[in-house]
């Protein structure tokens, strides 16, 4: 009697063991509606490269897709943690360093950098208003919270540089 309760009781645990290994829910998404395009290129400043930046192309109705750039300035468009590519059209850019418009820190941006960066603004002696502290932030505001880049994303054209400048010379991809 024992023996048998102990078959069936191990018989409904590999059942249920085996069912729930094949168990999926069934919502892969279907991203060939999309019309993805691959798009990778490189970030520079002033002709070096600018790693662990994050890279964002905004869509009109603000959603992104973004890439996060290596040692050597590269970077890979990704339209989420687990697909590349980007949807084709008009595109805002803006490229940060020590953070992203989110709030969150980027790669090798600073937590602490973060906090100083929404510290209040302060008046110095001449009228002008200036941040209490640097925001870290390694790129000029022309390039990120201020941005005025825009890139048209086609089937044509999938290598997009960035070669931006000190002194916000660059306003396309090239």
């Amino acid at each position: 009697m024992h023996s048998s309760i102990s078959r069936v009781l191990f018989s409904l645990s590999v059942g249920t063991i085996l069912g729930l290994s094949g168990c999926s829910n069934g919502l892969t998404p279907d991203y060939s509606k999309l019309g993805l395009l691959e798009v990778s290129g490189t970030v520079t400043l002033d002709g070096d490269p600018v790693a662990g930046a994050g890279v964002f192309f905004y869509e009109p109705d603000e959603r992104y897709c973004y890439g996060i750039t290596d040692a050597s300035g590269r970077y890979t468009m990704m339209l989420n943690s687990e697909k590349s590519g980007v949807t084709p059209g008009e595109k805002r850019v803006e490229i940060y360093t020590s953070r992203n418009p989110l709030g969150a820190a980027a790669p090798g941006g600073d937590v602490e950098e973060e906090e100083e960066a929404s510290m209040p603004l302060e008046e110095d002696p001449d009228g002008q208003t200036a941040k209490k502290k640097k925001s870290g932030e390694l790129l000029p505001a022309c390039y990120n919270a201020d941005s005025k880049l825009q890139v048209e994303v086609t089937a044509s054209d999938s290598a997009m540089d960035f070669e931006l400048r000190s002194d916000c010379s660059t306003s396309t991809a090239s």
